[in-house]
């Protein structure tokens, strides 16, 4: 289980879950060759709007917690060239009052989009936006992504 915040590395048999996405967004990281999976749940999208430096939780925002996640699976196995990614979220469940009509689940998706690009991590497959959560799992073995939408029937990346 990967909670808020939260990042998770699993190999077959485990599998990696996240429960109720509404805005945050779950990343997957993996090796389809060597079956090494990284999963990191996204509540926020930039650490710049944080705490002062030190006291906030990397995991918590997309751009560093990325960074962290990309470490993470290689240190444990993975190849940087082999890295791909899927990801679900980012629904408009909470607007925001930042003189726009932007919501965090945008702002989520666009900056994970935004980080996999810099790190040059080819993405395989999304489901992001709407206005319905969602729950996924992650299996390192086949490397599927399962999608299940509060209201609609579950989708597979």
């Amino acid at each position: 289980m990967v909670n808020i915040a939260q990042m998770r590395i699993a190999r077959p048999p485990d599998q990696l879950y996240a429960l109720g996405l509404g805005s945050c967004i779950g990343v997957v990281l993996y090796d389809p060759q060597r079956k090494i999976a990284g999963m990191l749940h996204v509540l926020l999208p930039a650490s710049e709007d944080a705490l002062p430096a030190g006291q906030e939780h990397r995991t918590k925002f997309a751009d560093p917690g990325l960074l962290d996640l990309r470490e993470a699976v290689i240190r444990n196995g993975a190849l940087p060239g082999n890295l791909r990614a899927k990801m679900a979220g980012g629904a408009e469940v909470l607007a925001v009052s930042n003189g726009t009509e932007d919501s965090i689940g945008r702002r989520n998706a666009v900056e994970c989009l935004r980080m996999l690009d810099q790190m040059k991590i080819p993405i395989d497959g999304k489901d992001l936006g709407g206005k319905v959560g969602r729950s996924i799992r992650f299996d390192p073995e086949n490397n599927v992504l399962h999608v299940k939408k509060i209201i609609g029937e579950e989708r597979k990346l």
